[in-house]
């Protein structure tokens, strides 16, 4: 494989909503999981090597924007103070590291990820992070 690895952990999907009466159990998991790898994780991490960035989340879906702003909600914010130079080197970064993430910035934490693959890719966030600063 181009990155030298076995297995890449890939984060990419779409979000249509929950069958709920289907998924009552790995809903539960995932609103404990999501957290962890967005604002629990990522966060701590890009304080730590002192890279700006902000995360909404919704459920199991999160965006991650490199900027200092506390809130982005119109385009024009995020054509003028989002660094989406550095998210792309953040990305090529995980991917070296063996995470593939979506171009946009959306993260989607599946029934797929386990509490293992979190750890992963917060490790590999946080190489990451320290090659971006």
């Amino acid at each position: 494989a181009y990155t030298g690895r076995q297995k890449i952990i890939r984060f990419n999907g779409h979000y249509h909503g929950w069958a709920d009466p289907l998924l009552v159990k790995p809903a539960a998991e995932l609103q404990g999981l999501a957290p962890q790898a967005a604002t629990g994780g990522q966060s701590a991490a890009a304080s730590k090597h002192g890279v700006p960035l902000l995360i909404h989340r919704v459920g199991p879906v999160f965006h991650t924007l490199f900027t200092d702003r506390s809130a982005v909600s119109r385009y024009e914010e995020f054509a003028q103070c989002v660094d989406q130079a550095a998210y792309r080197r953040f990305s090529d970064e995980l991917f070296r590291h063996g995470v593939l993430v979506r171009p946009s910035g959306l993260w989607y934490v599946s029934t797929a990820h386990e509490e293992a693959d979190i750890e992963a890719t917060l490790a590999a966030a946080d190489r990451a992070f320290a090659a971006v600063k």
